[in-house]
């Protein structure tokens, strides 16, 4: 992604239409933050997990305060299980010390149920906000993009947005069947699903897109 599409990015964080108020959100981060305290750190500490080897006490404070915020989105489920798995991949002479925060997080994506908010994973939302969105929804294949960067946290290469473009053309078709049986009274509960968990995809990505271009068309305005 170039410079003009990462600045769209600082100017477009919130997707348009999606967001909670911002008082919310805030009140919502902070109890995030409160819940990794309880429950994650002070749980471990109490555990007898200590300060590794050669960080001073202003690093571990600051590997703490990052943990708090990465982790915040994680409900109190996920949180417990993730301090029994951290606990026992301590390290140190003694094996009590905190390990990294690579080996944290990366077991948080592995074994939480939870994932990580869209908003969080930037190669999603930037992507979208980018002008690769633009291109993606004329193109057609707008949410099938979008579940790939969900599932993957990469753009995709030419082999995979053929797999994307083939997904989009299935998925339209079966669109197209299960509208037509909408509207003959004939779609099975399942079928409603499908279609009502399509659209809001296709409306939450839209709205990323729509971000994207309102933010690039304010910043043509203000040069």
């Amino acid at each position: 992604m170039n410079r003009e599409d990462a600045e769209t990015e600082a100017q477009a964080r919130q997707p348009a239409g999606a967001p909670p108020a911002e008082a919310e959100a805030t009140e919502a981060e902070r109890a995030g933050r409160a819940r990794v305290r309880e429950l994650l750190i002070r749980r471990l500490e109490a555990d007898g997990l200590v300060r590794p080897r050669g960080a001073t006490v202003a690093e571990h404070e600051a590997f703490l305060d990052r943990l708090a915020d990465r982790l915040s989105y994680l409900p109190e489920r996920d949180l417990i299980v993730l301090a029994d798995c951290v606990l026992r991949r301590a390290g140190g002479r003694q094996f009590n010390e905190w390990p990294a925060f690579a080996t944290i997080w990366n077991l948080a994506q592995t074994i939480c149920r939870t994932p990580e908010p869209d908003e969080r994973r930037h190669i999603m939302t930037t992507w979208l906000r980018s002008r690769g969105g633009p291109i993606a929804r004329d193109g057609g294949y707008l949410v099938e993009l979008w579940r790939y960067l969900r599932a993957f946290g990469a753009p995709p290469g030419q082999a995979a947005l053929d797999m994307i473009r083939r997904e989009a053309d299935e998925n339209r078709r079966t669109r197209a069947r299960l509208t037509a049986l909408r509207e003959r009274g004939a779609a099975r509960p399942e079928d409603l699903d499908w279609l009502d968990a399509y659209a809001r995809a296709e409306a939450y990505c839209l709205a990323l897109v729509a971000g994207g271009e309102e933010a690039r068309a304010l910043r043509g305005e203000a040069a």
